[in-house]
């Protein structure tokens, strides 16, 4: 004990832990001694387990994380690769490999972008040719017609329709690039809102102050075609006078049956076109049967001439 009888804890010369205390209720001191090694064995084996534990699992994870870092990089540098091949660029000019791909795949972004936008500049100038061709008779089967509208997505509603020529009135063989300018402005009008009231209809451009308009529907739907047609071009015709002071004049062919016929009515709009010269600055709306007169003589558009003498020289049916 100490010296003023409080309890002592302290270690001796010889490593054995020294421990006194003194009861409360007979007054007696007690006295133990215990060794340093023996009181320190399973705290030792504690103390070496919880290093085997630590030591086995920094180790473990060390390995799963180098193995997950290969597993995720292995796509990425088979990406760097891939493109280093493909493109060829030199990749000590970036910072690192992410710099690298970055400015490689916006680069690839961005031209997929033009290419995109190209490739649609393209497809619209394609279905305009499509539809010329269709116009001017140069195709010579049905199957051939269907073939090439699929191709530029022209969608018919059917095998039946009219063609007609909407005529912007007021101009006349006036042509400088202030009117160039005003008649390529109020054609995109007029398409746009004809293509509000009618969104499946067929156009094309017919110089700078004309617009060919087709019309398709199904067999059934024949005898409320005119009706529907006569509908839309009025409204058309009132919608724009109204808004934009722009007149316009429309001529209309006859039925068309199957889509090899649509040159033959596109002709007879020219053809109405041409019988109502002094009716321009009007709104009209104008068919080719109310024109058409019984005669002995048939007239043929030089397009559909040279196809006729073509067909008769090579003995084939027109």
């Amino acid at each position: 004990l100490e010296p003023d009888g409080r309890p002592t804890n302290r270690l001796l010369e010889n490593d054995t832990l020294l421990l006194s205390t003194q009861s409360d209720m007979n007054g007696w001191h007690y006295v133990a001694g215990i060794p340093k090694q023996g009181l320190m064995e399973k705290a030792e084996i504690i103390k070496n387990m919880t290093w085997i534990v630590t030591a086995s699992t920094l180790l473990i994870g060390m390995i799963l994380c180098l193995f997950l870092a290969y597993r995720d990089s292995t796509p990425i540098h088979n990406l760097l690769e891939f493109v280093t091949d493909q493109i060829g660029s030199d990749t000590s000019k970036h910072k690192n490999e992410y710099d690298f791909l970055h400015g490689n795949i916006a680069n690839l972004i961005s031209n997929n972008k033009s290419l995109e936008i190209e490739l649609n500049s393209q497809k619209h100038i394609l279905k305009d040719s499509f539809i010329k061709s269709l116009l001017n008779g140069e195709f010579h089967s049905q199957k051939g017609i269907v073939d090439n509208a699929e191709q530029t997505d022209v969608l018919f509603q059917g095998n039946y329709g009219y063609v007609g020529i909407l005529k912007i009135n007021g101009y006349g063989d006036m042509e400088d690039k202030e009117i160039t300018n005003e008649l390529s402005a109020a054609r995109l009008i007029i398409k746009r809102t004809l293509l509000e009231q009618a969104p499946t209809i067929i156009m094309t451009d017919l110089n700078s102050d004309k617009i060919v308009v087709i019309f398709t529907f199904n067999r059934e739907q024949e005898s409320e075609a005119i009706q529907e047609i006569k509908h839309i071009i009025q409204n058309l015709t009132s919608s724009i006078l109204n808004s934009y002071r722009i007149s316009i004049s429309s001529f209309m062919g006859r039925l068309f049956r199957n889509y090899q016929e649509i040159s033959r009515s596109y002709n007879e709009a020219k053809q109405t076109l041409g019988y109502t010269v002094n009716l321009m600055n009007e709104s009209k709306m104008l068919w080719y049967q109310d024109f058409v007169k019984e005669t002995s003589i048939f007239y043929y558009p030089i397009d559909m001439e040279l196809r006729l003498v073509n067909a008769i020289k090579m003995g084939e049916s027109f």
